[in-house]
């Protein structure tokens, strides 16, 4: 039985489930930094948590970190991958070589619904939001990652459609429990729902 996927969840609910599962609290902490900054495949390589943690932990979540399915490259170093979701959806991500820079292009979504003619995503229609952790499993499972400096939330889907999820992935890039990016790093594009932007523009600081 495949357990509640951890990665993609802030610190506020990791607190929330390990104060559920009568965990000490800096186990929340803890978990933040090997889901973001170390990078465990499985709970169980969490190894300054405790074994009894780990076990209850394990019992009932998992990681839920997923490799790419395919990948496709271009003469100029551009790579597509396509990611899998777990209703047999597929997303796409592409990474970016520029000189000096390195970015990914996130997806937020399955298709989208703003119908935009110059965008083949807009003729798919709508098909589903993505959570936080399949936006940021993009980031992090791309074999690429490590040499990234640059990430634009300009793949399927428009981010403002699906705020709440963009904003939680957003807090774990920036945050210094989760990656600790700059905000000048990141751009999210938008065709603009103007009784959003204001929410977007209050709930980060990337631009």
């Amino acid at each position: 039985m495949t357990g509640e996927r951890l990665f993609g969840k802030t610190l506020n609910e990791l607190a929330a489930i390990t104060a559920a599962e009568s965990l000490p609290s800096y186990t929340s902490r803890q978990l933040a930094c090997w889901l973001y900054k170390r990078g465990a495949p499985e709970i169980s390589a969490m190894t300054d948590i405790s074994l009894k943690a780990r076990n209850l932990l394990g019992a009932r979540y998992e990681t839920g970190l997923i490799p790419p399915a395919s990948e496709t490259a271009s003469a100029d170093g551009t790579k597509k991958y396509l990611f899998r979701l777990g209703d047999n959806r597929f997303i796409e991500t592409a990474y970016i070589p520029d000189r000096e820079r390195a970015t990914v292009c996130l997806s937020v979504q399955s298709g989208c619904r703003m119908g935009c003619r110059f965008c083949m995503t807009g003729r798919q229609g709508f098909q589903g939001n993505l959570t936080s952790g399949e936006i940021l499993n993009q980031f992090r499972s791309l074999p690429e990652h490590a040499s990234l400096t640059n990430i634009v939330y300009m793949g399927m889907g428009e981010p403002l459609d699906n705020l709440g999820e963009v904003l939680k992935s957003l807090e774990i890039i920036t945050s210094e429990w989760g990656y600790g990016w700059s905000p000048t790093r990141i751009t999210v594009s938008t065709v603009g729902i103007t009784d959003r932007v204001r929410e977007f523009l209050e709930g980060t600081k990337c631009h």
